[in-house]
C-alpha cells in the first residue's frame, strides 16, 4: 500500500490549492456549450479529458455560474463502452486546484481507482495523469474528483459511463439521467470555503437539474420501450422519482440487471444508480417527479408521441447472484456504527425521520465545518474510527458487514455508504430480508438503521469505504480495507 498522507497534510495542500481560486486568474475560460455529448468507445481506445473553468448558464433563468466542466460540457462527456473493454483516458488538469478523477463503481485496478494518498498522487494544475479502465461490468457507472467533492463535484465535475451488457436489449430507447441539485445565492454558487461548510446536513441545493438543464424534455413515441439509466450525483439530496401515471419497472441498480420489480417511485442516494424500464400506453405529456414529505418538484417531461406500435412487454436478463442464504443469520465478520462528534451545543428539538429530504436548518447547517465536526466510521469491536480503520482482508474472500446508523448520535441522518472496486449485496435492513437483491456498491443507511451487506473482496489493493455526502466525507467519514 503507498503510504498514506496524514490527513492534515492533505488539508494543507488542498487549502493551499483553494486559495488559488482567489489568487489566480482563470485563464481558457470558456461559456459552456452543450449538454452530456456522447462517445462510443471501443476495446483499446484512447480518450482525452480536460477539467477547466467555464461558465454555466442554468437555462430558463438569469443565472450563470462560475463552474468547473469536464471538456467543456456539464455532465461532463458521456462514455459507452462494452463490457469487458479496457479504454485509456488522459486526464489533464486545469482548474486552479488539485484534483483526481475518481471512476465510481469500477471493479478496475487499484491503482486507476483515483484517491489522492491512496492509489495516486494529486494532479496538480496544469498537470495530467493516464487512466487505465476496465468494465467487467454492466450498467451505469459515473465520473468525479476525489479531492474537495464539496467545491468541484458541486461546480460541475462528473460524467456518466454507460457499460453495454452483453445480454440482449429489449429497449426501443436508451436514456441516461443524471440527477442533481445546485445551491444558488444571487446569481452564482453559494460560496465556498477554505473549509467545508455545509458539513453538519451537507450542501442541498435549491435548484433541481436533470442532464444539467432546469427544463429537461424528452420525446418518445407511444408504446416504444424506454429504458431509463438514472444516477444521483447531488451532494446530498436524495430524490424520489416518479413519471406521473405511471408504473416503473426497475430492471438494474448499480453493477448491472436484478429481477424485475415494480413502484410507483424510486429512492435514489447521491451515488445510487438504477435502471427502469417505462412503456407509455397513451400519447401525451408526462411529468418526471421529484416528491418528498416536505416538497414536491417537478424536473422535467416527456413527451409521448401518437403512434401504431404495439405495446409489448420487455424481456430482461436475470442476475447473477451466488448462493448467500447461508449467510442471513451469520453473524457479521465487521460491524460498524455511524455517528457524529461535534461540540456540546443545544441542537433544535424536531422529530426526526429516517431520511433527511431538506435542509430545514440552513444557518445552522451552513457555520458547522469540517474542522469543527467530525463524522464517524466506528469499529464497534476495536473502537478504531475513519482513517485509522484499515481492515485487511484475503483476496477472494466473502465478508458480511453490519453497518449501524446511530439513531442517538448528536444529530442521526442517513448516510449513503460506497465501498471502492468491489461489490457487494445488501441482505436486510432492519431485520428484514431484502427482495430485490442485486450488486451494488453504494447502500443508503437511514437514520437508526441497520443493514447487513455481503461483500465479494475479489479486487486486490487498497479501497476507501466512506460516506458519499461529499461533505460528511471531507468531515472525516472514511475507512479502508486492504485486500491481498
Amino acid at each position: 500500500m503507498n503510504t498514506l498522507r496524514t490527513r492534515s497534510s492533505i488539508y494543507a495542500i488542498t487549502l493551499l490549492s483553494f486559495l488559488l481560486l482567489f489568487i489566480t486568474a482563470c485563464t481558457n475560460e470558456k461559456t459552456l456549450v452543450g449538454s452530456m455529448q456522447g462517445y462510443t468507445l471501443e476495446n483499446g481506445s484512447v480518450f482525452s479529458i480536460t477539467a477547466a473553468p467555464t461558465t454555466w448558464k442554468l437555462e430558463g433563468s438569469d443565472v450563470v455560474l462560475n463552474a468547473f466542466a469536464y471538456n467543456n460540457q456539464i455532465p461532463g462527456p458521456l462514455l459507452k463502452v462494452k463490457q469487458g473493454t479496457t479504454i485509456f483516458i488522459n486526464f489533464t488538469n486545469k482548474i486552479p486546484m488539485n484534483t483526481t478523477i475518481h471512476w465510481h463503481g469500477l471493479r478496475h485496478k487499484n491503482k486507476d481507482d483515483g484517491v489522492p494518498g491512496v492509489t495516486q498522487d494529486f494532479v496538480v494544475s496544469g498537470q495530467g495523469y493516464t487512466y487505465e479502465l476496465q468494465f467487467p461490468d454492466s450498467g451505469l457507472y459515473w465520473y468525479h474528483p476525489h479531492v474537495r467533492e464539496d467545491i468541484q463535484q458541486e461546480k460541475g465535475l462528473y460524467g456518466a459511463i454507460l457499460v453495454e451488457s452483453t445480454e440482449k436489449n429489449d429497449a426501443a430507447q436508451e436514456e441516461v439521467l443524471i440527477l442533481d441539485d445546485v445551491l444558488i445565492e444571487g446569481t452564482d454558487f453559494s460560496p465556498f470555503s477554505e473549509v467545508t461548510n455545509f458539513a453538519l446536513m451537507g450542501r442541498f441545493g435549491n435548484i433541481l437539474l436533470i442532464n444539467g438543464k432546469t427544463d429537461y424534455t424528452l420525446s418518445v413515441n407511444q408504446c416504444e420501450p424506454l429504458r431509463l439509466y438514472v444516477n444521483n450525483v447531488a451532494n446530498v439530496r436524495p430524490f424520489n422519482l416518479s413519471i406521473e401515471n405511471t408504473e416503473l419497472t426497475i430492471i438494474g441498480t448499480d453493477l448491472g440487471f436484478i429481477k424485475p420489480y415494480t413502484k410507483n417511485s424510486l429512492v435514489i442516494a447521491p451515488a445510487e444508480r438504477y435502471i427502469i424500464d417505462v412503456t407509455f400506453p397513451k400519447p401525451g405529456t408526462y411529468l418526471l417527479i421529484n416528491k418528498n414529505p416536505s416538497k414536491s418538484y417537478v424536473l422535467g417531461k416527456i413527451n409521448v408521441q401518437e403512434s401504431n406500435i404495439q405495446c409489448t412487454p420487455t424481456k430482461n436478463a436475470a442476475p447473477n447472484l451466488p448462493d448467500y442464504t447461508s449467510y442471513l443469520n451469520k453473524k457479521p465478520d465487521y460491524e460498524f456504527r455511524l455517528s457524529l462528534e461535534m461540540p456540546a451545543m443545544e441542537m433544535p428539538h424536531e422529530e426526526k425521520q429516517p431520511i433527511e429530504w431538506e435542509d430545514t436548518m440552513f444557518e445552522l447547517n451552513r457555520v458547522h465545518h469540517n474542522k469543527l465536526i467530525t463524522w464517524i466510521i466506528e469499529d464497534t469491536t476495536s473502537k478504531k474510527k475513519n482513517m485509522d480503520l484499515i481492515h485487511e482482508v484475503k483476496l477472494g474472500s466473502v465478508k458480511k458487514i453490519r453497518i449501524i446508523n446511530d439513531k442517538n448520535s448528536e444529530h442521526p441522518m442517513q448516510h449513503p455508504i460506497h465501498l471502492h472496486g468491489q461489490r457487494f449485496l445488501v441482505l436486510v435492513e432492519n431485520g428484514k430480508s431484502n427482495q430485490h437483491l442485486g450488486w451494488k456498491d453504494t447502500v443508503l443507511v437511514p437514520a437508526g438503521s441497520t443493514i447487513d451487506i455481503l461483500v465479494e473482496f475479489t479486487n486486490p489493493g487498497d479501497w476507501m469505504m466512506h460516506c458519499h455526502i461529499a461533505e460528511h466525507l471531507e468531515s472525516g467519514m472514511m475507512m479502508m480495507f486492504t485486500t491481498r
